[in-house]
């Protein structure tokens, strides 16, 4: 079994908060294509999508202020043109991430990204699906693969907010205006109707919104950017336990990461679907 921290555990004394309820918001963002396309490249086959849950009176006083000073510190930008996290700009060193083609300074903000993980109190959920598994098994009956992962993702997300006492709102990253509506489709049904495990009331006894809230990467939102960080190392990860090979090995940095945030998982945030 996986070790729990303080977060885990859902007691907002112990990370210097005194209300009796803990207030989080899930941050959600996905590594993957959503599409029933080119299954048999590796790269297509697999989706996950990362939760993060943030308690929002440690987000706002140390979370935020520690993440964004992780980035000035990396990444000296003038605070009215922020430079936002994007883990595919900067695996590709683009924009303000070429200047970790400096093996020194591609050093230093690793050991730094890997310090504010080792001490970040956050709850972390991955839910990944094996897209073609998943078609022949279920052909014209399978899920579509993002919504099927949010469905089982929030029935997670739930059983930890009842089991801590917590009560949280969703934002989710915005990938365009039909994606984010049919996403709202899903919350809504889950809203209304619950789940065939979990009743709709008990999904609103937790949940404190009927929406989600989308952002874009350019709004700069700290949680979101950590969940784009996480959820391929954490997609790595998981397929790694199923014994599934997403082609080549994963990079020294990404083992790193994944050995950091084992610790963070909720006690059944780690799924796989097939």
């Amino acid at each position: 079994m996986v070790g729990r921290t303080p977060s885990q555990i859902g007691d907002c004394r112990l990370i210097h908060y005194n209300s009796r309820m803990c207030r989080y918001r899930i941050y959600v963002d996905e590594s993957g294509d959503h599409t029933y396309s080119q299954l048999n490249d590796p790269a297509n086959r697999y989706l996950a999508l990362m939760g993060i849950a943030i308690e929002q009176g440690y987000y706002r006083e140390t979370y935020h202020p520690e993440f964004e000073a992780l980035k000035q510190e990396q990444f000296p930008h003038n605070p009215d043109d922020p430079v936002v996290l994007v883990r595919s700009q900067i695996i590709g060193r683009r924009g303000p991430f070429g200047r970790l083609s400096d093996p020194q300074r591609n050093a230093a903000w690793e050991k730094a990204f890997l310090n504010f993980l080792a001490k970040v109190q956050v709850v972390l959920f991955s839910v990944v699906i094996d897209k073609r598994d998943h078609l022949s098994r279920y052909g014209d009956a399978a899920h579509h693969p993002y919504n099927y992962c949010m469905t089982v993702m929030l029935e997670r997300v739930r059983g930890f907010l009842h089991y801590t006492g917590g009560r949280a709102d969703v934002m989710a990253e915005s990938r365009g205006t039909r994606e984010d509506r049919e996403l709202q489709q899903v919350y809504d049904m889950v809203w209304n109707r619950g789940t065939f495990y979990i009743s709709a009331q008990a999904f609103r006894n937790v949940f404190t919104s009927n929406h989600i809230k989308f952002r874009k990467k350019e709004h700069n939102i700290a949680g979101l950017q950590l969940a784009d960080l996480l959820a391929a190392p954490s997609k790595i990860d998981i397929l790694a336990d199923h014994n599934r090979i997403m082609g080549s090995p994963p990079s020294k940095f990404t083992v790193k990461i994944n050995r950091k945030i084992r610790r963070r998982y909720s006690r059944y945030g780690r799924v796989f679907l097939d």
